[in-house]
C-alpha cells in the first residue's frame, strides 16, 4: 500500500492546497453560523422555527423516519461501494475521503461549540430519541450533502433525486425533534463545501495504483 503514496501517487501541491481552501472555507462558514446566532432575535427564530416545525410531529410516521434513516457515514460507504462496483473508482474515493473529513470535522465542531439538543434546551416538546452528543451542526445534513455535492459537482447529471433525499434527511433531523433548523442548515453547507473541494482534489493516479494493487 505504500506504493499508493510515492512515486507520483498523489500531485501534493495541489491537493494540499485544495485541503487548505476547504479547512479556510469551512472554519469561515462555522464561525459565520455561530456568529449568527449571537444576532438579535435570530436564536428566538430559530427556536420558535422548530418549536413549529415539532408542533406537526406525529410519533407513528417521526419513528418511522428514525428507524429507516442511516446514519451519514454509512450512506456514503453504501454509495461508494454502488459507485466501485460501476468501476466509479475516483467517485467511490471522493465519497469516502468526502465522509470522512465530514465526521471528523462535525465531531470536532460540535465539541468545540457545545451547544445543546433542542430537548434539552426546551421542555415540553417531542423527539423520536435522544442522542448523547452535541447538536450543532447536524453529521446527518452533513454527510448526506457531502455525498450529493460531490456527486453534483463530480458529474452535474442527475442530481435532483439525490439532492431531494439530502434535502429530506436534513429536514428530518428537525421534524423528529434531534436538531435546531439552524444545525441542519449549518451541516448542509458544510457538507456542500467539503464535497466542492474533495472534488477538486487530483486522485487520478492513485485510484489507478491502487487498481493495480487491489
Amino acid at each position: 500500500m505504500w506504493k499508493l503514496f510515492v512515486n507520483g501517487g498523489l500531485d501534493l501541491t495541489k491537493n494540499a492546497r485544495t485541503m487548505l481552501l476547504m479547512m479556510a472555507s469551512l472554519a469561515l462558514t462555522v464561525a459565520f453560523f455561530v456568529l449568527l446566532l449571537w444576532v438579535p432575535g435570530m436564536h428566538r427564530a430559530n427556536v420558535d422555527l422548530y418549536l413549529w416545525i415539532n408542533h406537526f410531529y406525529w410519533a407513528p410516521l417521526a419513528n418511522l423516519t428514525a428507524f429507516i434513516e442511516l446514519p451519514a457515514e454509512l450512506f456514503g460507504v453504501l454509495f461508494a461501494i454502488i459507485m466501485a462496483h460501476y468501476r466509479r473508482y475516483e467517485m467511490a474515493l471522493c465519497i469516502l475521503i468526502a465522509i470522512v473529513i465530514g465526521v471528523i470535522y462535525v465531531t470536532i465542531t460540535k465539541n468545540l461549540t457545545a451547544l445543546s439538543r433542542p430537548f434539552i434546551d426546551l421542555i415540553g416538546i417531542n423527539a423520536a430519541y435522544f442522542p448523547s452528543d452535541f447538536s450543532f451542526p447536524s453529521g446527518h445534513a452533513t454527510g448526506a450533502f457531502a455525498v450529493f455535492s460531490v456527486w453534483c459537482f463530480k458529474t452535474n447529471k442527475h442530481y435532483i433525486p439525490l439532492l431531494g433525499f439530502a434535502a429530506l434527511v436534513a429536514f428530518s433531523r428537525v421534524y423528529i425533534g434531534v436538531h435546531f433548523p439552524l444545525d441542519v442548515i449549518a451541516g448542509a453547507v458544510v457538507g456542500l463545501i467539503i464535497g466542492f473541494w474533495v472534488a477538486r482534489l487530483d486522485l487520478s493516479k492513485w485510484v489507478q495504483r491502487l487498481i493495480n494493487v487491489v
